[in-house]
């Protein structure tokens, strides 16, 4: 078990460890101008494209769409009912009325 924990810290390892992180970050180091003057580039000419992404708006945007989709649904079905006050009358009752009145009970149930 102590052979184990000494293997972990020795400084070969260690060296090791820190020539693979050296390479990578030297790589990271080398490429990040190079992408610098790329994005800058694409911004210079109009090519560049910013995609904007806000986690968490979804349930607000569900509750929006709801309310406008019943507000929308109300008007018709107010349309329909004050429409429907129109000739031919059949005795004191609107034929068109009936149909429309109909329709709109239908709608909201």
């Amino acid at each position: 078990m102590k052979q184990v924990r000494l293997n972990r810290v020795s400084p070969r390892r260690m060296l090791r460890k820190l020539l693979t992180f050296g390479g990578g970050a030297a790589t990271f180091l080398r490429e990040v101008p190079m992408d610098i003057r790329r994005v800058l580039a694409q911004t210079k000419g109009g090519k560049s494209k910013i995609t904007f992404n806000h986690a968490g708006l979804e349930p607000a945007t569900n509750v929006f769409e709801r309310s406008t989709n019943r507000l929308s649904f109300a008007l018709v079905v107010a349309v329909l009912i004050i429409g429907s006050k129109v000739p031919p009358m059949r005795g004191d009752v609107s034929v068109v009325g009936i149909v429309g009145y109909l329709l709109a009970g239908l709608m909201g149930f």
